[in-house]
């Protein structure tokens, strides 16, 4: 699949099939989100990847739009470190939607469902997981 078929043909999925997803594919999920650009070249992102069951189960019920049963997550998380926090312009939002966009449309040519669910800003604290 092409570049523009995967843009084209990418939806958020919201159910999934209980499928486990292969090392390999993870790699390069992973590999296609270090490659976004960010910003002064400063890669701000951390990724986690989730396969345990019971962690999973605490992640559905960190946000009302989490509640996905799904046999895997990457959490894309910004580190302040490595962001241009000290800076008047900090990019990490866009540097870390830039990375998940990318797991997502290498998702969409790989042929898996996949969903975007951003928690960021957040108004009300997340629970504990």
């Amino acid at each position: 699949m092409d570049v523009k078929e995967a843009v084209l043909k990418r939806r958020s999925i919201r159910k999934f099939n209980r499928a486990t997803v292969p090392d390999a594919v993870i790699r390069e999920l992973l590999e296609s989100a270090m490659a976004a650009p960010s910003a002064c070249n400063m890669r701000p992102w951390e990724f986690y990847v989730v396969k345990d069951k019971a962690l999973r189960e605490k992640l559905r019920g960190v946000s009302r739009y989490s509640n996905m049963d799904s046999s895997l997550i990457i959490v894309v998380a910004g580190n302040d470190r490595r962001s241009l926090a000290h800076r008047p312009n900090n990019f990490w939002i866009q540097d870390c939607a830039a990375a998940t966009e990318n797991i997502l449309l290498s998702a969409t040519a790989l042929g898996l469902a996949s969903c975007w669910c951003g928690l960021y800003p957040m108004t009300t604290p997340v629970k504990n997981v």
